[in-house]
């Protein structure tokens, strides 16, 4: 994988795509696919964004769903990131115009190059995590300490002030 196709995918830490109500039904209904990671497909750049109608703001994202074998129309307002639905190609075609099968092999494309990338990072993370614990001895003499409670670390410098009665 180039330099190149690894800077096109930059894994958004904080989701823009939600969906409607209409949308989370349509997800469950037309698709296997999980709407959470449905919404880290979107976020991520892992689909086509094959247009949008004149004067509108939804566009249109084509996406591959592995677990179907098949891809399907994301419509996304672009300003607020909600979902509006989800389209098999055939109703696309009815509503707004057709899909061309190069553009389904590069939404299946833009899907593997996510997918690998992705378990790349997992991989990176789990080694992270398996370092070993804080080391006492090497401890600075500012009485810092490395505290991780979440994904981040942190460096925290606790100073009291006792008063004696």
């Amino acid at each position: 994988m180039t330099s190149k196709e690894q800077k096109s995918f930059r894994f958004r830490e904080q989701r823009f795509a939600y969906p409607s109500s209409h949308a989370a039904k349509r997800i469950f209904q037309r698709t296997s696919i999980d709407s959470l990671e449905l919404m880290k497909l979107l976020d991520n750049g892992a689909c086509v964004n094959i247009g949008q109608i004149a004067g509108s703001s939804r566009r249109h994202l084509l996406f591959f769903s592995q677990k179907d074998k098949f891809c399907y129309v994301a419509i996304q307002d672009e300003r607020s990131g909600k979902i509006i639905t989800i389209l098999p190609p055939a109703y696309h075609r009815n509503s707004a115009w057709k899909i061309t099968p190069e553009q389904c092999l590069l939404a299946k494309e833009r899907y593997e190059r996510y997918s690998e990338l992705a378990l790349v990072k997992k991989s990176i993370k789990k080694a992270e995590n398996n370092t070993p614990p804080f080391d006492r001895e090497n401890q600075s003499s500012n009485h810092y300490r490395t505290v991780t409670t979440t994904k981040r670390d942190y460096k925290i410098w606790v100073q009291a002030l006792y008063e004696l009665c």
